[in-house]
């Protein structure tokens, strides 16, 4: 199972997630890419890809509209405000959003009867200037929030020190 997140027919530029069922710490695994065959059908399949235990994957690559999530649940994100660039800027790991701070802009999913448990949420962050505080990341729950002087903190039902970090560094950011 894959999933073409990009491919360029010029240039042969290609970005696509595989999923490996099994690896072996002791021994080689091949992976085969079979090219060249323009009358060969698109054999990728998506939501194989991610299986269920992946709740939502963003690849951030959209011009407008919703964010599409690519695994089975269509976990979409809807946006609010307004979002420079979309699907234009280069992140840590593939394309990124340029939020403003002040524009209250972010993407969010009205959550229904849902209940997930044992969730990991990851992602890179950068924040370009210092204010008082900047959340990184909400889902209407646990936090992450970088303060003035540097210092992440994780709110999940109480600030625990994550951290601390400078302007214009990329991080990568985990909460499970």
């Amino acid at each position: 199972n894959h999933e073409i997140e990009y491919y360029n027919s010029t240039s042969g530029e290609l970005i696509a997630w595989v999923n490996v069922t099994s690896l072996e710490s002791n021994s080689d695994t091949v992976l085969y890419l079979y090219y060249g065959n323009q009358y060969c059908q698109n054999q990728e399949n998506i939501s194989g890809t991610w299986d269920s235990n992946y709740i939502n994957i963003q690849h951030l690559s959209e011009t407008n509209g919703p964010l599409v999530d690519s695994t089975s649940y269509h976990h979409n994100l809807t946006q609010v405000g307004s979002v420079s660039g979309m699907g234009a800027n280069a992140g840590k790991a593939g394309k990124c959003l340029d939020l403003e701070r002040d524009e209250e802009s972010h993407f969010q999913r009205i959550l229904g009867s849902e209940t997930y448990n044992n969730v990991t949420f990851e992602g890179w962050g950068k924040m370009e200037t210092m204010v008082d505080y900047e959340n990184m990341y909400t889902s209407g729950g646990p936090v992450f929030t970088i303060y003035l002087d540097g210092k992440i903190w994780f709110n999940g039902g109480g600030n625990v020190p994550a951290g601390t970090c400078s302007p214009n560094e990329w991080y990568y950011f985990t909460e499970t």
